[in-house]
């Protein structure tokens, strides 16, 4: 959420009738001095502008959005002040206060030159200004309101030029200057006499474009005569973006590329911080092709079981087949696919694991053999090894190769009526499938 710093304006105080400082006898000031008539309690101050007219400041509020205090105010004779003719009303300094008047309910932001825009409604005030935007508004007098300023265009969804405003938490102060945030160095700061109690905190500045830095002066900021000066024209001031219309190209702003993925691509985002009005700079390339990282290999944690399982049954061409009951739990990685040809030899391995194993049996069997017939039952070791050599008779498109272990303690066999189609009992069986090719 939004929120305003607020400031504790001067306790009301008639105008300028004390503490204006020694008299000075002059008979020119220069551009931007400030000036009021000696000897008059609640003398009006006026600024001097560069057209060497002055102007007047209607009342305190007003000159507060300007100036902090009346250190700098001269105190001069009438025949001097006469020196210098009217040139108009000083108005609110753009995008300082909001301001109303008795005789209205709307709502108006001040832009640079006087131009005011009505606030349609206090849910646009609140998503500008933050749930105390009402501590912003101050009136003015009706008669000044009518003569010191001109309607522009209605407010809607960015802060006013003129603005200040900064991140909360954060140290860099920026200008909005037409929808734009523009950066203000600390000599800015100063040049442009800026006030940044007066400044607008957000939660994320990054929601208005880049504009131009501000280094020195900007008449728009500066300039308490800036509508005199440039002229306005009901929609905001002239030669207002002069600065930001002096470019030659977008600018673009964009994220770390984001890690590889397996097919080879990688993306990152990208955002205009900065919009030429006179060019259209394309975006910079936000997908392109990378080397896919290696997969990660997925050693599991091999627990001991309780029973005897067939750790691995493999071919001597790496074809392998695991545990049925293992499941996860199994140093074993089974092999798809698998295809021989007729006449080739294979030789079988078969390793077991686990607890109670001594005295257990294991044997291989290629899918053809009859055990009842030849039986096949071989003492259990650490590898047994069949070899099998592939004829005409074997070709088929699911060829398998069986494997077998039991232990010797009944209490652990895990099939109780038989191992596929043999009639023993087993602790765990598993087979290799293979494609029998001539």
């Amino acid at each position: 959420m939004k929120k305003i710093i607020t400031i504790s304006l001067f306790t009301l105080i008639i105008f300028v009738g004390i503490l204006l400082g020694n008299k000075v006898e002059a008979a020119t000031y220069s551009a931007g001095s400030l000036i009021a008539l000696e000897n008059v309690e609640s003398a009006a101050v006026y600024y001097i502008g560069d057209d060497g007219k002055k102007y007047i400041f209607p009342d305190s509020k007003t000159y507060f959005t300007w100036h902090e205090n009346f250190k700098d105010v001269k105190k001069v004779s009438l025949s001097v002040l006469d020196e210098y003719p009217d040139g108009g009303v000083v108005p609110y300094r753009g995008g300082i206060k909001l301001i109303t008047h008795q005789n209205t309910a709307k709502i108006y932001a001040v832009e640079p030159g006087g131009i005011i825009r009505w606030i349609k409604t206090s849910e646009i005030a609140e998503d500008l200004y933050g749930v105390n935007w009402g501590s912003f508004v101050q009136d003015v007098l009706p008669g000044f309101f009518s003569s010191s300023y001109t309607l522009g265009t209605d407010m809607s969804t960015k802060l006013p030029t003129g603005t200040i405003i900064k991140e909360i938490g954060g140290n860099d102060y920026y200008f909005i200057d037409n929808g734009f945030k523009r950066q203000l160095s600390t000599q800015a700061l100063e040049d442009n006499n800026i006030n940044t109690t007066f400044a607008v905190e957000l939660d994320n500045v990054e929601e208005y474009l880049n504009g131009l830095n501000v280094v020195g002066e900007v008449d728009e900021l500066f300039e308490v005569n800036y509508r005199y000066k440039y002229g306005y024209d009901g929609g905001g001031y002239v030669d207002n973006s002069k600065d930001v219309n002096d470019c030659s190209s977008d600018t673009w702003s964009c994220s770390d590329w984001l890690d590889c993925s397996s097919s080879g691509s990688q993306t990152r985002s990208c955002n205009k911080t900065f919009d030429c009005p006179s060019v259209d700079t394309q975006s910079p390339i936000s997908t392109q092709s990378c080397t896919p990282p290696a997969p990660i290999q997925q050693t599991p944690t091999y627990v001991m079981p309780d029973k005897p399982i067939i750790e691995s049954f493999c071919d001597n061409k790496g074809n392998c087949a695991c545990s049925s009951f293992a499941g996860s739990n199994s140093n074993c990685s089974a092999s798809s696919n698998n295809t021989v040809h007729v006449g080739e030899t294979l030789n079988f391995t078969i390793k077991v694991s686990g607890e109670e194993t001594s005295g257990a049996l294991a044997f291989i069997l290629p899918q053809e053999y009859d055990w009842v017939k030849e039986g096949g039952i071989k003492p259990w070791g650490t590898d047994l090894t069949y070899t099998k050599t592939f004829t005409t008779e074997d070709i088929s498109a699911r060829y398998f190769m069986y494997a077998y272990i039991k232990s010797s303690n009944d209490n652990y066999h895990r099939r109780s009526s038989g191992c596929n189609w043999t009639a023993y009992s087993c602790d765990d069986n598993t087979q290799i499938i293979y494609t029998v090719l001539p």
